[in-house]
């Protein structure tokens, strides 16, 4: 088997300076917009979870952008079926945006982003996907260890029912996603490391059965009230 690690070190140093922007200044990056919110349902939600639905917009906003990119470039049929998935993934973060009142800037071409880290990331993403099918593939499993990092501490906030739920499902999907990558390169005979995750979560997910569950199955809908249980 050929091993393919994908360790550009300013694709790595990318993310992990757009995880720590993100964890550090959360409330910061969004007191501002949250205080002047003329819509009367976002002071429900702290600072913290309104940076996170934020947060997570842009970032299914970025998955799709990179996959539909990388699916034009190398037709490997995995990207257009997670795009499409991921475009449905930022619709019901952005119902939930929605419905908390909370603006965001829809109108952003693919490939264009307010957050300047993600940007970043996004170029690098791009120009290290565009090299190869192999570097393509990983790519794609890098965003989803991403996505399930941020999840996985989004999370952990008082999050409303509704905003776990979402986050509960997105998880799922991004697990499933990230199966699907590493398949892929299985049957091209690549063993992919993973470079967020620990060994152990990762193999977890890898070995796991395929998930189940809809947002209609997990009891979404704009309920309102916290609760993390």
């Amino acid at each position: 088997m050929k091993i393919y690690n994908i360790t550009p070190a300013i694709i790595l140093t990318s993310f992990m300076l757009t995880l720590t922007t993100a964890c550090t200044h959360a409330g910061e990056i969004n007191t501002t917009e949250a205080e002047t919110s003329t819509q009367a349902e976002t002071s429900q939600l702290s600072t913290e979870v309104v940076a996170g639905l934020k947060q997570m917009y842009e970032e299914e906003k970025l998955a799709s952008d990179v996959y539909k990119n990388l699916y034009d470039k190398w037709q490997i049929q995995a990207f257009s079926n997670i795009h499409s998935t991921e475009l449905r993934h930022q619709q019901a973060v952005k119902e939930l945006l929605d419905t908390y009142g909370i603006a965001v800037d829809e109108k952003l071409p693919i490939g264009e982003f307010k957050d300047e880290n993600l940007q970043k990331v996004y170029d690098d993403l791009m120009a290290t996907g565009m090299q190869s099918e192999q570097a393509a593939l990983m790519v794609g499993a890098y965003v989803e260890e991403l996505d399930i990092e941020d999840l996985n501490r989004l999370l952990t906030f008082d999050n409303p029912d509704d905003v776990r739920h979402t986050y509960e499902w997105l998880n799922m999907g991004s697990r499933s996603h990230l199966r699907a990558f590493v398949h892929n390169m299985n049957n091209r005979g690549i063993d992919y490391v993973p470079q967020l995750l620990d060994e152990q979560e990762y193999l977890v997910i890898i070995n796991s059965e395929h998930e189940r569950g809809g947002r209609k199955d997990n009891g979404f809908g704009h309920k309102r009230g916290h609760g993390n249980s």
